[in-house]
């Protein structure tokens, strides 16, 4: 990819910042698809919840928090606060952001 080309190698670009400042990372299906292939898993260390409305076997290694829901995003929202949530991404952006969070797409948004 040519905006890769410019990017020092061992540089992350701010993932790692980026990750620290949420408590959850709330995706969809396809990206988890998407993120099993690659030889890490780039979420490491952070709580994820996926959306998805089908049955799945989650597949993951030691380190790694994952979880299906096929809550309503308010509701799921809801019941992370309860658990002690106050920052969650909402994303990707154009699939999952703003009807999840009732905001701008791809967010961040307090639990």
């Amino acid at each position: 990819m040519e905006a890769n080309a410019t990017v020092l190698r061992g540089d992350d670009c701010g993932y790692a910042e980026f990750t620290a400042s949420v408590d959850v990372l709330i995706t969809r299906r396809h990206t988890y698809d998407q993120v099993t292939g690659f030889d890490l898993w780039p979420c490491a260390g952070n709580r994820v919840v996926m959306f998805n409305s089908r049955p799945i076997a989650l597949s993951h290694g030691p380190g790694i928090q994952l979880h299906a829901s096929s809550e309503p995003p308010a509701d799921l929202l809801r019941r992370l606060s309860s658990e002690g949530c106050q920052h969650a991404y909402v994303g990707p952006p154009e699939k999952v952001g703003a009807a999840a969070a009732n905001t701008d797409s791809g967010s961040q948004v307090p639990c």
